[in-house]
């Protein structure tokens, strides 16, 4: 029997090893590559009934991954992955033929950034761009934006009580559930 072939692209080295564990551990054949060209390539010498690409590639936006995907391997199951996502880009990508996957989470348009730089404590609205790297993450089950960005304050104000050269920023977005798409 033939192993499902899935094809992983994305420029974060770390996401790469973990997908490609997870994918080998579940009994599919994986490849894994940092760039959109270099996926191209591969899909144009071989079949992948699989491709998850990330959105933010360094070389090619993950939409124009998309697009040449589907004109060079029709067949191919497409899985955009994102922290970066927004509703247009889920429109977009389902156009292109496209799954996109937020891990989630909503956009940041409807999210907050809590900072600490230089002694300060400051709060703003969204949107914002997000960052690359996520260092860890907490889940609180409030009531209100307004309790999360209460509770990410209190973390923020913690940190720089008790390390006054510290810096640092908390992003609050909501994780989305089923009441978000009725």
């Amino acid at each position: 029997m033939n192993k499902t072939r899935v094809l992983v692209i994305d420029d974060d080295q770390s996401m790469l090893e973990l997908a490609e564990f997870h994918l080998r551990a579940q009994g599919y054949e994986a490849v894994s590559v940092q760039t959109g060209e270099e996926g191209l390539k591969l899909v144009e010498g071989s079949h992948f009934d699989v491709v998850l690409t990330d959105l933010q590639l360094p070389d090619l936006g993950g939409m124009e991954v998309v697009k040449r995907l589907k004109e060079l391997s029709p067949d191919s199951e497409i899985i955009m992955i994102s922290g970066y996502a927004s509703v247009s880009k889920a429109v977009e990508a389902t156009k292109a033929g496209a799954l996109l996957d937020t891990a989630g989470l909503s956009p940041s348009a409807m999210g907050a950034r809590v900072t600490v730089s230089g002694g300060a404590l400051s709060v703003t609205d969204g949107p914002f761009a997000e960052a690359k790297e996520v260092i860890s993450y907490a889940l609180y089950d409030v009531r209100s934006k307004e309790e999360a960005v209460e509770w990410a304050s209190r973390f923020m104000k913690l940190h720089r009580d008790l390390w006054p050269e510290w810096e640092g920023e908390s992003e609050v977005l909501k994780v989305m559930g089923p009441e978000d798409f009725a």
